[in-house]
């Protein structure tokens, strides 16, 4: 399971081409205790290769999903209570 360059095109439409993200996504690593072979936490270059495809690693892919979907569940949060003032 690799991301695909749909999802990709999606997060870059919605959060813009700078989006940091990989800081987020290795907390989300270690508090499931997930590290390379050496024992390590994941580097960034590594989880952007992740996300760029150039690379497999399915416990990577499912942290970067999980942040997304967080992420995109606060926005919506927030929109509902800006309507709220409407």
């Amino acid at each position: 399971m690799a991301i695909s360059e749909e999802f990709r095109e999606k997060i870059k439409n919605q959060f813009g081409d700078g989006f940091r993200y990989t800081t987020e996504v290795k907390k989300i690593l270690k508090s499931q205790k997930k590290t390379n072979t050496n024992g390590e936490a994941y580097s960034s270059d590594h989880i952007r290769a992740i996300y760029n495809g150039k690379r497999d690693n399915q416990d990577i892919e499912l942290a970067i999903l999980q942040f997304f979907k967080k992420i995109k569940d606060k926005a919506k949060k927030i929109k509902t209570l800006e309507k709220s003032f409407d």
